[in-house]
């Protein structure tokens, strides 16, 4: 449901984008820009629903502060490494907005691996807790 709220959305922002800024402004250039960053940033929501559900599974299966730590480091201090090494070197919107995609990106890899190795633990966990002391002997 959130993959398909995100691809409405993304395609809404694409289509009325620059009807939408109008409310906004009568700037053309603003527009411009404006839609430069809808361009850039919609179709990477995408991407960070991986981040929004599986750090919600993980925090529901107890496990809090791995997924803290991975949405922090992945969201927030890859962004600022990507502005203080690379846009030094590359200045402009579009190198700047890139931090978004990039870092959702990046974060969203990190989660699908842990969680995919962290669900088997849970599950395996859970199975040997369900388990009877009869179930065991036989």
């Amino acid at each position: 449901m959130d993959l398909i709220a995100s691809l409405l959305l993304t395609t809404v922002m694409m289509v009325a984008g620059p009807y939408l800024l109008r409310l906004f402004t009568s700037d053309q250039e603003v527009i411009e820009i404006g839609m430069q960053i809808i361009h850039i940033i919609a179709p990477s929501y995408a991407l960070f629903i991986f981040i929004e559900i599986l750090s919600s599974s993980l925090r529901g299966m107890g496990n809090v502060v791995i997924p803290m730590l991975m949405t922090c480091g992945g969201v927030c201090v890859l962004r600022i490494l990507w502005i203080f090494l690379f846009v030094r070197t590359h200045l402009s919107v579009t190198t700047i907005l890139m931090s978004y995609p990039i870092s959702w990106g990046f974060t969203a890899v990190l989660f699908i691996i842990y969680f995919m190795f962290y669900q088997k633990k849970f599950f395996r966990r859970c199975m040997e807790e369900t388990e009877t002391p009869a179930e065991t002997n036989a």
